[in-house]
């Protein structure tokens, strides 16, 4: 019967039969009676299949009325049609058929210990439906444990249909507005999953169902009220995405695992409790929460306020140790402690246009894999690369653009710039170095000193490379003990620092582009693995004597710029033209 199914589904659906599903299946599995994958679902030999048909099929093998399970499709449509059903069946599952409702309610009449039903019906005209149908033809067996019918076309479930024993009931697309016609309460003891996801359910009391585990209402965008006026010991698994639900209260939840509230653009307020130390995934997606207390909240691994426009304060008043995804795109949040996020992989700030400061410790981005910063204030783009690579070399790469004003503080008298960042970085890692590439602010307003010294206080870095309308080159670059590539297309500045010679492992210094820079320090000549200098678009005419000295070194240019420093023998080739000293 559940060939073909999802893992989740098929122990959902066996568990709500009464079997003991994890030890069984894995036996099964155990002994190569099945197999179980995420693409193909649960299999098994077709010879297995077939024994196990003949067993069912028993003493009976031309009368299908009397099989505990059907599932063939024409066996079953003449069983409802002529209504020949019995109390022998157990379980039916009806693929694609285009029998009328009505007529596949009737036929169930007989089968009054009927325990599974499965129907996948064709497209019907609800509407007509709906209006042909009395009270008298809808009808469910009592015995009924699981029940999975979508596109169930009523508004409600049989007025007769006790659903006592009930444990799984799936009718997402349901034409369904209120479980029973005239808001009857009926108390479901047993039930345990809900599934009515899409359908045109308007309110839902979890005081009718005491011991619910999974409630799936996403889809549900009539729905206004979820009622929670006791307490919901069993409930793990809420989903209310896409609902008009407003406010609501996680008080009487104490052991739920997942709450979803992603594309409910009515909803302004989540009350949590001090302590939910059960909760693993919070969505509340494109909502119009604009202030998030978390709480106690020590498992949480998943957070997600991506579009909540309206968003601008979250509270993390203790450490949140499990949590990895965080996701604040398009929120207005203007400050973010990310000292009690030790262990995040992916954070995604992306369009927070208003984020100004994030505190950030040294060592708790050690474990982050995607860091999206694209559109705030200070980084127009902030991508981060970090690959299990040997090759891989730590590498950073800022283009500056100058701004007139700062959206943020446009009275602020500091340079403005907006930054085009690249960062890569090999695995594992704890350099520290996202955290103090984001520690000099995130408006605009650039404080020179503070950007100066969160570049050079940079762990193992090997490249840098510096473009754009910065006015000076950062002060302490001897910090950078590691550099082997140094890459400083900067149009407005017009000198190096002395202290550049202190790089010992230099081998490559770029100056192309540098058109304000007319003079290189004669200390230059002291980094003694310097083997390339470009000094192609600079506005150098001169070098240092004692550079004619260097053995091995290449110096790339324009052909006047070589020639007027005392270059003849100079070589054509594919980075233009270029002199190899000493050869």
């Amino acid at each position: 019967m559940l060939k073909g199914e999802k893992k989740d589904d098929s122990i959902r659906i066996l568990e709500s039969c009464g079997f003991n599903v994890h030890i069984g299946l894995r036996v099964l599995e155990q002994k190569s009676l099945i197999t179980i994958s995420d693409s193909e679902g649960l299999r098994f030999h077709d010879h297995i299949e077939e024994m196990c048909w003949n067993i069912v099929r028993g003493l009976h093998p031309l009368e299908p009325s009397k099989h505990s399970r059907l599932r063939i499709k024409e066996e079953i449509e003449d069983i409802l049609v002529n209504e020949l059903g019995t109390d022998v069946t157990r379980s039916i599952k009806l693929k694609y058929t285009s029998l009328h409702p009505t007529t596949i309610m009737r036929g169930l009449r007989k089968m009054r210990k009927l325990r599974f039903l499965s129907v996948q019906s064709q497209y019907w005209n609800k509407g007509d439906i709906v209006r042909a149908v009395d009270e008298v033809s809808q009808y469910l067996p009592d015995a009924l444990q699981s029940l999975y019918w979508p596109m169930y076309p009523f508004r409600s479930l049989p007025q007769t249909f006790q659903a006592n024993k009930l444990v799984n009931l799936e009718m997402f697309m349901s034409n369904i507005s209120e479980l029973w016609e005239g808001g009857e309460k009926k108390v479901l003891n047993k039930i345990r999953f809900i599934d009515l996801r899409y359908s045109k359910l308007e309110t839902f009391d979890l005081s009718m169902t005491p011991i619910l585990k999974k409630l799936n209402l996403e889809g549900c965008c009539d729905l206004f009220k979820l009622h929670i006026p006791v307490e919901c010991p069993k409930l793990k698994f809420l989903k209310l995405g896409g609902s008009k639900v407003s406010i609501l209260n996680l008080g009487m939840t104490p052991h739920l695992e997942e709450l979803n509230l992603s594309g409910c653009n009515k909803f302004v307020e989540l009350h949590m409790p001090i302590e939910c130390r059960k909760l693993k995934f919070l969505n509340l997606g494109g909502s119009k929460v604009s202030i998030l207390n978390l709480g106690m909240t020590p498992h949480l691994e998943e957070l997600n306020l991506s579009g909540c426009n309206k968003f601008v304060e979250l509270h993390m008043p203790i450490e949140c140790p499990k949590l990895k995804f965080l996701n604040l795109k398009g929120s207005k949040v203007s400050i973010l402690n990310l000292g009690m996020t030790p262990h995040l992989k992916e954070l995604d700030l992306e369009g927070c246009y208003y984020l100004q400061e994030i505190h950030a410790p040294m060592g708790c981005l050690k474990n982050l894999v995607y860091f999206n910063f694209n559109g705030c204030s200070r980084f127009k783009r902030f991508a981060v690369y970090k690959k299990n690579e040997v090759h891989d070399v730590v590498r950073l790469s800022l283009f500056a653009e100058s701004l007139d004003r700062c959206p943020l503080h446009p009275e602020s008298n500091l340079p403005k710039f907006q930054f085009y960042c690249n960062y890569w970085e090999p695995l594992p890692s704890s350099s520290g170095n996202i955290e103090k590439l984001i520690s000099f602010g995130l408006c605009a307003c650039t404080n020179l000193e503070s950007f100066s010294t969160s570049i050079c206080g940079l762990q193992h870095l090997r490249e840098l490379t510096l473009i754009g309308s910065i006015p000076e080159v950062p002060n302490d670059l001897y910090q950078l003990q590691s550099l082997e590539m140094l890459r400083l297309w900067m149009k407005e500045i017009k000198h190096l620092p002395d202290n550049i010679c202190m790089l010992k492992r230099l081998k490559s210094l770029d100056l192309n582009d540098c058109r304000s820079l007319q003079v290189i320090p004669n200390s230059i000549c002291k980094m003694e693995c310097l083997n390339k200098l470009n000094i192609g678009g600079a506005g150098i005419r001169h070098l240092p004597y004692n550079i004619f000295q260097w053995k091995g070194l290449c110096i790339t240019g324009t052909r006047g710029q070589l020639e007027s420093c005392g270059f003849t023998n100079l070589i054509f080739g594919l980075e233009g033209w270029y002199v190899r000293l000493n050869i």
